[in-house]
């Protein structure tokens, strides 16, 4: 779930760290495959089928490293089990070790071993970035692949920016048009998919977006400002809709490396027809 802080929360939380140790506690022992999920960023350790300069350096964890000093200037992770968990958090600094104190115990409750499952930890923050997939962090300036594309009769622009290449996973987010910053929902819209026929592996359905966010139960208040970001797949076409303006109409670009990992594997000889008649 994305993290929460502001700056006039940042002050609370050295009080809080003073009251608070890193785990030490080898008797509890959480299950081996029992990792917490990431809300705010997905990580998936799946090698990627693309190793060009365009994919990001570094490992997982200066993904996660990143998006906590963007969200959680004040918070200084104990350990590994921190900085995996915390991207997650959305309540007060004071409040943030009792939190994470309560997210191991619910891995704690399955049993298992403990530092089995913080070795699992390490392992996928240590992953090289570009050997995984990572999907929700925003762009840097200067990253590659991102898009901008003004929305007509408005102040704000779509953006695009990649995900997860393995998974052919695309982010959308608005941003204003004149200084590029990123905004949550800047005025009422519904975002849709619509059925292609290029890309038959998103399916034939038309399907309501909502942000990443909101699927994860955030009110729209409580959402950081310029975190909101929808999920979309590579390939999807989406209809924008706006009460009083005509819809606006995009398609995500295709990765040629998704496409390459799509059909790897598949021996059979082909045959051509003709796309469009």
């Amino acid at each position: 779930m994305p993290p929460q802080g502001s700056s006039s929360a940042q002050a609370g939380t050295s009080k809080g760290a003073k009251r608070h140790h890193p785990y030490n506690d080898k008797k509890r022992a959480p299950p081996h495959n029992c990792i917490p999920e990431a809300g705010q960023v997905s990580s998936r350790s799946t090698p990627s089928s693309s190793t060009s300069a365009a994919l990001p350096t570094g490992v997982v964890r200066d993904s996660f490293l990143e998006v906590i000093r963007d969200k959680h200037p004040w918070f200084k992770p104990r350990n590994d089990f921190d900085i995996y968990t915390v991207v997650n958090y959305q309540g007060a600094p004071d409040d943030v070790w009792t939190w994470l104190d309560g997210q191991l115990a619910l891995l704690l409750a399955a049993g298992g071993n403990f530092d089995g499952a913080m070795a699992e930890i390490r392992r996928l923050l240590d992953t090289p970035r570009a050997v995984a997939d990572v999907t929700g962090i925003k762009p840097k300036p200067g990253s590659p692949n991102v898009f901008v594309r003004p929305i007509p009769n408005s102040e704000y622009s779509v953006r695009l920016f990649p995900g997860s290449l393995g998974a052919r996973e695309y982010c959308m987010d608005f941003v204003l048009t004149s200084t590029g910053e990123p905004v949550n929902s800047p005025f009422k819209f519904d975002l849709w998919t619509v059925p292609s026929t290029t890309t038959p592996w998103l399916g034939g359905m038309s399907m309501r977006v909502y942000s990443m966010e909101k699927r994860y139960g955030h009110r729209d208040e409580d959402i950081v400002p310029g975190v909101e970001k929808f999920l979309l797949r590579d390939g999807q076409t989406c209809l924008l809709r706006r009460p009083g303006h005509r819809d606006l109409r995009f398609t995500v670009p295709i990765r040629a490396a998704a496409m390459q990992a799509a059909s790897a594997g598949q021996d059979a000889d082909e045959i051509d027809f003709p796309e469009i008649i």
